[in-house]
């Protein structure tokens, strides 16, 4: 997963579940992990892996937190394999897009010219 505009962002959550039912593959209830790699833009990375729990009847989405996972250029994630129970589901990306130095530097210009704005129409 990257960024659409190219810059950096975080990544806060995610709902994961295995891909279908454990009885249509013979797979017994139990867990997985699922690991996730962030790689920051000084190509340092992190990583969290999260462990999802299979149980019989439908698959239920399970909420995960991230810890660390800001400034990222990108993440990638390991699908694991049906036959082997391992395969999961997502939904619910919680990311957050980091704005980049000249969008903020013009939007401070803008914050910053609001006084004077105020002053010069008051004064008319």
């Amino acid at each position: 997963m990257t960024a659409l505009s190219g810059g950096t962002f975080a990544l806060t959550a995610i709902d994961l579940a295995p891909w279908r039912l454990d009885t249509e593959a013979g797979v017994v209830a139990g867990t997985f992990s699922v690991t996730f790699t962030g790689r920051h833009p000084d190509n340092s990375t992190v990583t969290e892996t999260f462990t999802v729990a299979r149980a019989s009847g439908l698959p239920v989405l399970q909420h995960f937190t991230f810890t660390g996972f800001t400034d990222l250029a990108d993440v990638e994630a390991v699908q694991g394999v049906f036959v082997n129970g391992t395969a999961y589901q997502f939904d619910n990306i919680d990311v957050t897009v980091t704005p980049e130095p000249s969008t903020l530097l013009l939007l401070g210009s803008s914050l910053s010219a609001l006084p004077v704005l105020a002053r010069r129409r008051r004064s008319k």
